[in-house]
């Protein structure tokens, strides 16, 4: 298993990337209404928070099959809304 601290510098690292993007099209793109930007970049907020605060806490942290269960289905988690939030990132940005 890698480092716990990569994995949540990974995380931050991404979702970074997802809001640097959202931000470059909200000042670029001028008719992307400020409250559907805003909320956005709530949620790639909560989002870092929930993925970090899962990785903290690891469940059956005695057996090395379920430790191994629990981030693999964490990084399935994180890919899917690392998805959604670019799908809706491409809809935001569309004239």
């Amino acid at each position: 298993m890698a480092s716990r601290r990569i994995l949540k510098k990974n995380i931050h690292f991404l979702l970074h990337e997802v809001a640097m993007e959202a931000y470059v099209g909200y000042f670029l793109v001028k008719e992307i209404e400020s409250e559907k930007f805003s909320d956005f970049i709530k949620r790639v907020y909560e989002l870092d928070k929930e993925f970090v605060a899962r990785v903290n806490h690891p469940s059956g942290t005695n057996d090395a099959k379920l430790v191994k269960a629990y981030y693999k289905k964490l990084a399935e988690d994180f890919n899917e809304k690392i998805a959604e939030l670019i799908e809706d990132l491409k809809t935001l940005t569309q004239k």
